[in-house]
């Protein structure tokens, strides 16, 4: 592990309370606590840029991810609705997806294109972001407390942000999920990066696009 020294790091810009940033083309799209604005500000200085983009309706946003090809923002609320954005034509926007669950939404990422939204206490929605398809949800058991950011990376697995382990009921953890589509297996990656099934279960897959019913598969971390 490389440890990054920030002694010379300096403040550039104050701004509210910032909840959620992403990028596309050198330019940083930030959302703020109860703002309906997404503020705007160069990438490299952090300096306003006067382009903010005001989206009506949007209230309580708490999260934002950028799709790159398509020139678009996704902003996430805490009323479980995701928000699409136009960063080239202003005032084209739309509240593009409900998130279909009975509890709060906590953090969203973008990959190739699927949508992956963090719901508390402990589940992940993965969305199609072409056409808002419910691709899988997976439910973490209860031995997870508090589930804070989920994304997912390019070689199919889940990286999570979460508080409680079998272990320890108030420990924070970071922990990988590797998921293969064929078989519907969920595998867990302990720190040292083995991967490996133990128990007792963490993590069960409750349902896929290959329509296998819940539950699937459990292991823990």
């Amino acid at each position: 592990m490389q440890l990054i020294n920030c002694a010379n790091c300096f403040v550039l810009h104050a701004v509210d309370e910032v909840l959620g940033v992403a990028v596309i083309n050198n330019v940083l799209y930030a959302v703020s606590y109860q703002s309906s604005v997404i503020s705007t500000y160069a990438a490299d200085t952090l300096s306003p840029i006067g382009e903010d983009i005001r989206v009506d309706g949007m209230t309580r946003p708490c999260d934002i991810v950028a799709c790159q090809q398509g020139r678009q923002l996704y902003v996430l609320g805490l009323s479980k609705c995701v928000w699409r954005v136009s960063t080239e034509r202003r005032r084209q926007y739309e509240q593009w997806l409900n998130v279909e669950s009975s509890h709060g939404v906590m953090g969203m990422s973008l990959t190739s294109g699927r949508l992956l939204v963090a719901s508390d206490p402990r589940s992940l929605l993965q969305y199609s972001a072409t056409d808002r398809r419910l691709l899988r949800v997976v439910q973490l058991s209860d031995a997870v407390k508090y589930l804070t950011h989920a994304t997912e990376t390019t070689r199919q697995t889940f990286v999570i942000c979460h508080q409680g382990t079998a272990l320890e009921a108030y420990q924070w953890a970071v922990s990988k999920l590797r998921f293969r589509a064929l078989t519907g297996l969920l595998i867990g990656v302990n720190p040292a990066g083995d991967a490996g099934v133990v128990s007792p279960p963490i993590f069960w897959l409750m349902g896929t696009s290959t329509g296998m019913s819940p539950p699937i598969f459990g292991v823990a971390m």
